[in-house]
């Protein structure tokens, strides 16, 4: 039996890439002996892909004709699958469900590459190397794989990545540890630019990022002779003042034969000379004291904050923010943007361990010392600090120090330390934070004590 209806469309194929837009004509004509109302359906669309026809209803007396328009659109962002897709132009009467037909042409979605490359920090301080967190997306429209590489201009960094390649499906977004090793300059800071690839497939995408060394004498052998030259100037300047002091209370006896301050039992020996010129020896000039010269306030003292000893002994538990405040630090957790639902609260530091493995501080829930570790630690000064170490307990290299500072500027010091040569300017507050390994996992701060030197 023939059907009371007859569809003709206008195209019979489209190649389209992402972002395309396309109309297309569906003529209509009621063969029925009946009035009908047809409505046009597009079945098959990619994903995220949209169709609009107007008019949305077509009626028609028996043997009428009417054309409807169809505009067909693909997304750019977040495209769909390349490929080859069948399309249906579905007509179907609204009353009579058993009266429709559908006319099929192909679509063809033509493939787009699109990959971003973030590297996390865009800055690391260090001597021989530094770690970066490298982060991959897929924005394209098929599967890849890539392979990770690194370069700087004048090739001089080897590098290494935690894995060497991604498989990435579209849409996807996956991470590899960068670890970068370079000789380390003599006398001078180095900053090196690090350019970071990720190939496979057709696709490329690149990031930057920025390895500042520290040289090998001022992180060294001048730290050191810094430090020692202070003492020896502060003691050679104590031991001035204590000698002049000592020097005014006595003055030499002009005819003395022994050393200066040193009294003599027998007369003095003078050259000879003619009688008139012989004169008695002139008493002692009375003692006079001369102040010291001034040498300035000592150098301030380095602070050493055991955190697992927030009350003067080993304590386990949660303890507040202000644990460490007469101390000079305000320390807390500091769940981030991202972090799991349990963890966003988690705002709290504890102790945990015990004398044989050891005691120290990590991030917590405020109802359970055990729980969301992982989570970095916010420390904070109450005082302006012209040094700051970090001791975490482990592999110090799983860890890392975010300094940031009151001009809003941020770096990544991997050592878990600042000098005065790396300090830039005044620290506003540090965050610890734990490296994700190659299997996702990251390692609670851990910090076990914490170093400091107030500024003068």
């Amino acid at each position: 039996m023939a059907l009371p209806l007859r569809v003709t469309v206008s195209i019979n194929r489209i190649d389209a890439a992402p972002g395309d837009r396309f109309n297309f004509d569906v003529t209509l004509r009621n063969t029925s002996d009946i009035v009908e109302h047809y409505v046009v359906e597009m079945l098959g669309l990619p994903a995220g892909a949209t169709a609009r026809v107007e008019p949305d209803v077509a009626k028609l007396r028996p043997g009428e004709t009417a054309t409807a328009t169809v505009q067909l659109a693909v997304p750019e962002q977040s495209p769909a699958a390349a490929g080859l897709y069948t399309l249906g132009v579905l007509v179907r009467s609204r009353y009579r469900p058993e009266v429709s037909r559908c006319e099929e042409f192909p679509l063809t979605l033509a493939a787009v590459d699109d990959l971003a490359v973030r590297v996390d920090p865009e800055v690391a301080t260090g001597g021989r190397g530094a770690r970066y967190t490298v982060q991959v997306t897929n924005g394209g429209n098929l599967p890849v794989r890539l392979a990770l590489g690194a370069s700087d201009p004048e090739r001089r960094v080897a590098s290494t990545f935690e894995p060497p390649v991604l498989d990435l499906p579209q849409g996807a977004t996956a991470h590899s540890f960068l670890s970068v090793h370079a000789p380390v300059p003599w006398n001078k800071e180095k900053q090196r630019v690090l350019t970071v690839e990720a190939v496979g497939g057709g696709a490329r995408g690149t990031g930057t990022a920025t390895f500042v060394q520290r040289p090998r004498f001022a992180s060294k052998l001048v730290r050191t002779a810094g430090m020692v030259g202070a003492v020896v100037a502060v003691v050679g300047a104590v031991l001035a003042g204590a000698l002049i002091a000592r020097g005014g209370e006595e003055e030499p006896d002009p005819g003395a034969t022994g050393p200066p301050g040193v009294a003599t039992s027998g007369p003095a020996v003078v050259p000879p000379a003619s009688p008139s010129a012989a004169a008695p020896p002139s008493p002692s000039a009375p003692p006079t004291t001369e102040a010291p010269s001034p040498t300035g306030p000592p150098p301030p003292d380095p602070q050493v904050v055991d955190v697992t000893q927030p009350f003067g002994e080993p304590a386990n538990g949660v303890l507040d923010d202000d644990a460490f405040r007469r101390r000079g630090l305000l320390i807390s957790g500091a769940p981030e943007q991202g972090v799991r639902q349990e963890c966003a609260n988690a705002f709290s530091v504890a102790v945990t361990g015990d004398a044989n493995s050891g005691r120290s501080l990590s991030a917590a829930l405020s109802n359970n010392e055990n729980e969301c570790t992982d989570v970095p630690v916010l420390i904070r000064l109450r005082v302006s600090v012209s040094t700051i170490q970090v001791t975490v307990a482990g592999d110090e290299e799983t860890r890392q120090l975010e300094v940031f500072y009151k001009d809003n500027t941020r770096f990544v010091e991997n050592d878990l330390t600042v000098t005065p040569e790396e300090r830039r300017t005044e620290i506003d507050f540090l965050v610890v934070r734990g490296l994700p390994a190659a299997d996702g996992t990251v390692p609670a701060a851990q910090i076990v004590e914490i170093r400091f030197t107030p500024s003068t």
